[in-house]
């Protein structure tokens, strides 16, 4: 339950969506609150080093918490973002499973130029 932790820090998004909050325990934990409901949305669990928190601060305009753990270090929350390379090329096909390409006798041989 929340009411029975010791709160140390706390920060609101640039969305104001969300809450964060941070335990001054040893556990490195980032709560995360829907604003509107109150509801606990999930809880990131960080690198036990960090001893607590003294501060956390969101980013004015992105989804990224920082904390700066009792041990000294800074340490950034955010979304692991998926790659999609066919956004620079419409022909760009994203593979699953490696694919074996057998190429032509030819396809890579040196031609002679063409007289016109």
């Amino acid at each position: 339950s929340a009411s029975r932790l010791q709160w140390s820090a706390a920060a609101y998004p640039w969305n104001g969506e969300y809450v964060y909050g941070m335990c001054s325990g040893a556990a490195h934990e980032m709560h995360v609150w829907d604003r509107a409901s109150g509801e606990l949305k999930c809880v990131l669990e960080g690198p036990a080093e960090a001893k607590g928190v003294v501060q956390l601060a969101a980013h004015p305009i992105r989804d990224v918490g920082i904390a700066l753990g009792s041990n000294g270090n800074i340490y950034v929350w955010a979304r692991k973002h998926k790659e999609d390379w066919s956004a620079f090329d419409p022909t760009f096909t994203t593979l699953v499973d490696n694919k074996e390409y057998v190429e032509k006798e030819d396809e890579f041989d040196a031609k002679p130029p063409v007289e016109k």
